[in-house]
């Protein structure tokens, strides 16, 4: 009878459900690294030997980043969206602002 029961409550804790709580990592074009806050869509930095790597905040298993960045990280921040076809990550990237050209970086 112990076995029974035993067995029982064991099967009700496998089944009943639990909440979990969603994983963050940050998505760089380089990989991916896991984070302990933040916001899903929120710009993220994962740490490597070469220094940190800028990227989006996605939950775990979510949608992966697009090939190529669709940002221009400049002094004054990170512009955009503008539409991206072969510029890659860290390259030369300019976006016109209302005081005129900015350039920076091509970032996600």
């Amino acid at each position: 009878m112990k076995y029974a029961v035993a067995g029982l409550a064991l099967l009700t804790a496998i089944a009943a459900p639990t909440t979990g709580i969603a994983q963050l990592m940050c998505a760089t074009s380089f990989g991916a690294c896991m984070m302990a806050t933040g916001l899903p869509g929120g710009p993220c930095f994962c740490a490597t030997p070469n220094g940190p790597i800028q990227g989006i905040a996605q939950i775990a298993g979510g949608a992966m980043l697009p090939s190529v960045p669709q940002f221009c990280c400049t002094p004054a921040g990170r512009l955009g969206p503008y539409a991206n076809s072969s510029i890659g990550p860290g390259q030369a990237c300019q976006v016109m602002t209302p005081t005129g050209v900015m350039i920076g970086q091509a970032c996600f």
